[in-house]
Formats: structure tokens, sequence, C-alpha cells
């Protein structure tokens, strides 16, 4: 099959400058599939203040969920995704342990997000609480969880998701990696995972998806940062997306790396504090 990416310019939670209101016609609209995703949130609930000197009045999953609203109406095919420290920064953490964030990306219907090292920072027994309440599924490949609280939680095992996009069965395939923990995480609220090497464990789950199950896309959730990233698209066969997060890397357009193949994987990153939204399509 002869698959392209369509990358739309990434989009600053600033009003004016969105790409919402670019609708295709309903015959090429329905040849494509769209994927939304964030990183690195960081607790960043409402917008920045409009005394602020840098972002004012933008970010924050507030604005992103107002945003969101309008481009599920122009594009019905999509996934939510993200890449880990949804938590952690702001006062919402500090006071609510987490539980506004959670319910918020519940509300904004996010599908699968993998976690960050700020995840942990009130230990494995605070996480699984707040990851009871989450309506998407958590997961994250590199991590052992077999003997924290956290196993029933996160799942080790890719996703895969069949979607009919127009007359055809799409098959997408996600993964999630995460950062080595030691140095990240105070030892206590981590003690029962073990972090293992990321980029030999996603290329095995991404043959898995790609020549098993028979998967159209292959997305890897990361929380390795950006060089990583460029390092794992590199060393890589199967997978096509990588959505990077760790860095808070800013992308005004996704990197193309040629892989082991020399096909080109899509690595993208959005920065921090949901002031960022990334979309990318592809074209079925």
């Amino acid at each position: 099959m002869n698959r392209r990416i369509f990358i739309k310019e990434n989009l600053l939670l600033a009003s004016g400058i969105f790409l919402s209101d670019m609708l295709f016609s309903q015959d090429i609209q329905s040849k494509r599939f769209h994927v939304f995703h964030t990183n690195d949130m960081h607790s960043r609930v409402e917008a920045f203040p409009l005394s602020h000197s840098k972002y004012p009045g933008m970010g924050g999953m507030v604005n992103l969920s107002g945003k969101l609203n309008k481009l599920r109406k122009s594009y019905p095919d999509y996934l939510l995704l993200d890449s880990g420290d949804f938590l952690q920064g702001t006062p919402y953490f500090n006071e609510f342990g987490g539980k506004v964030e959670v319910e918020m990306m519940n509300m904004m219907g996010y599908d699968f997000v993998t976690l960050g090292n700020h995840e942990f920072d009130n230990g494995e027994e605070a996480l699984a609480d707040l990851l009871s309440l989450a309506k998407f599924k958590v997961i994250c490949a590199n991590y052992d969880f077999s003997n924290s609280p956290l196993a029933q939680l996160v799942s080790n095992e890719p996703a895969v998701v069949a979607r009919m996009i127009g007359r055809r069965l799409f098959r997408i395939g996600i993964i999630g990696v995460g950062v080595d923990l030691n140095g990240l995480a105070i030892p206590k609220n981590r003690k029962g995972v073990v972090c293992n090497e990321p980029i030999a464990v996603a290329n095995k789950q991404a043959a898995f998806l790609a020549n098993e199950q028979n998967c159209d896309l292959v997305i890897v959730l990361s929380h390795l940062g950006y060089q990583h990233d460029i390092l794992l698209a590199k060393e890589s066969k199967n997978i096509d997306m990588i959505l990077g997060g760790h860095s808070h890397t800013v992308l005004s357009k996704p990197t193309l790396v040629q892989n082991l193949l020399n096909k080109d994987v899509v690595v993208n990153q959005m920065g921090r504090d949901a002031l960022y939204l990334g979309h990318l399509v592809w074209e079925i």
C-alpha cells in the first residue's frame, strides 16, 4: 500500500492561528485518519494568566478541551494520545494530587496515554488510586509492574484499534515506552517498578503489530526525550510515528527520520503546558 503522512502545522493554543476550519471534501476526508497528541502538560489545567510575559492567556487543558471539541466536528476519525508527564507543575497537583488532571483528561476523551517520570512524584500507591479513575488506557511496554500496585492498571502490551474508515478496516497499533526512572523518581516512589531498555522492547512490539496483527499504522508514545526518539526511529523497522515527550521539545513541524529499511518515521513533540496540540493525518 502506498502510504503518505499529511502533516499539519502544529497548533499553538492561542486564538486566531488554528487549522480547525480547514475542511476537505467528504471523499478525501473519508480516506484520512487523524492523530491528535500532547505531552508534558504538567498539571496546567487553566491557561497561563493574562499577565504572563510569554504566554498570556495561552495553554492549559481547558483551552485544549475547547479546541478539541471543534476539531472533532471536522475530523471524526481520530485518536487522542498523550506521551506522559500530565502531572506535577501547578498548585492543582499540590492541592488535589492529580484528580483534577485525570478527570479533565477523561472529559477531553483521551484514548491512550503513557507514563512520564512525574507521574511517580507521589508514589505508586497514589498513582494507582489516580489511574483507577481513568477512562483512558495507560500503556508502558518497558516498565515491569509485576511487584507494583500498578500491575492491573498499566498494560505492558501494545494496543490495537480497529476503525472503519470509509469502506476499509484500518488497524492502528500503539506502544508506550518510558524513560529510565533512576535519578528521576525517588526510589521509594517507584520501588515496585523495573525499568527495561526501551528500544528493543518497542521494536519487538512493533514487529508483532505490523507482521502478526496486520496494523496499517504503528505509533509509539514515548517519554524518552527527543534525541532518544531520533535514535529509536533510526534503529526501527516497523514504527511509523513516534510521539514524544520528556525533553519539552517544540517542533514547528515533525521530523522525518529514516529507519533501518530507509523508510521515513515521523517524530513529533509538543513542548509543554498544553500550549501545543499535535495534529498528524494519515492517508489510507
